[in-house]
């Protein structure tokens, strides 16, 4: 092979990694009526939105060990614990959602299992002050998992 051209195949091959869109494991927490997600700060490339689940799908079972959540409802805080681990060791809250069942239609809810109209996006501020109504500390758990794309 020509070398130029075997330099040109490898800067491009070079190129083409380094350009590769950068994602992380978004872990959904959820208790009863309440759930949120937690964006780690695991990262890794992939191709495309596909080939990132297919990273991230398999790695759930592996993420989930290492992370606690909690609502202390004496401190009226969520508590975080992440154990030590090799894939991630902060992350971020987000995207809080309150299942309010005053949206039930039960129109829709006939043709689907779960009615969609009844979860709200809600601020951190509403999240937790829904929560100071819970007498007790609750415990959320992981029930799936997704992406999100950092560059």
């Amino acid at each position: 092979m020509n070398s130029n051209v075997a330099a040109a195949v490898s800067t491009t091959t070079i190129e083409n990694v380094v350009n590769l869109p950068s994602y992380t494991v978004v872990i959904q927490m959820n208790m009863d009526n309440y759930s949120f997600e937690l964006l780690t700060n695991f990262e890794f490339m992939a191709g495309s939105k596909e080939a990132a689940l297919k990273v991230a799908g398999p790695m759930l079972n592996d993420l989930i060990p290492f992370v606690e959540a909690n609502y202390d409802s004496n401190q009226q805080e969520l508590t975080i614990r992440i154990e030590d681990n090799k894939y991630f060791d902060s992350i971020e809250i987000r995207n809080f959602e309150i299942y309010d069942e005053s949206q039930f239609d039960l129109v829709s809810t006939l043709s689907s299992a779960t009615n969609l109209k009844c979860y709200s996006f809600v601020s951190r501020e509403q999240f937790y002050e829904h929560l100071t109504t819970q007498p007790y500390n609750l415990k959320f758990e992981a029930v799936g998992y997704g992406i999100a794309l950092l560059n």
